[in-house]
């Protein structure tokens, strides 16, 4: 071999071992070329730990249907629909405070300010016949969307949510309030979709 192919020989294996070099020893920049921030200074190994910050904490841990409990196979459909006068939809602007009151009993009791904070105001003649109660229910916020309150003879309280619709419509948490004479012995709730 002649010096001179080996000189031309050991200019590009010199550059390789040069290249490899630098990206073994993580060679860089003090300033970002991207950013222009200088990196952070590597922990000093006197410096404390500082345990990262704790997850955000989520209220609904489960799904919708977590809320559903269907009628008893021997509901025969009977039962006393409620009026409209007498129950609510929790206003938007509440229903993470209601679910939130909401999250272990399927229902409880209110006072008179609570309801009308929840739903707004209900007519007098309600409110001095029967007590508010704030109840699970299982339903959508599509403009079709709606429900239907029946009371049982057994003191029963049947909760059906709905929507018409000719796409899936997702089941949402939705609390209302409502006007009864006394707590209900059991709450269903069942939410469906119809076309």
């Amino acid at each position: 071999m002649s010096s001179r192919q080996s000189n031309t020989f050991s200019i590009p294996l010199f550059a390789a071992m040069c290249l490899v070099a630098l990206l073994v020893c993580g060679c860089r920049s003090t300033v970002d070329r991207i950013s222009g921030n200088s990196p952070p200074p590597p922990p000093s190994p006197s410096a404390p730990l500082v345990p990262p910050p704790p997850p955000p904490r989520h209220i609904e841990t489960s799904p919708p249907d977590a809320w559903e409990r269907h009628a008893p196979v021997d509901y025969d459909g009977s039962g006393k629909e409620l009026d409209h006068t007498r129950w609510r939809s929790v206003l938007d602007s509440k229903e993470t405070l209601a679910r939130t009151m909401l999250q272990t009993d399927p229902f409880i009791s209110l006072t008179e300010k609570q309801a009308f904070d929840l739903a707004g105001k209900f007519p007098p003649s309600i409110m001095q016949r029967f007590q508010p109660f704030l109840i699970r229910a299982v339903s959508s916020h599509i403009g079709t969307a709606g429900f239907e309150i029946y009371l049982l003879k057994n003191g029963d309280l049947v909760v059906i949510g709905g929507a018409l619709s000719h796409h899936d419509v997702p089941p949402e948490r939705r609390p209302i309030v409502v006007w009864l004479a006394r707590a209900p012995h059991e709450l269903c709730v069942e939410f469906s979709v119809a076309e």
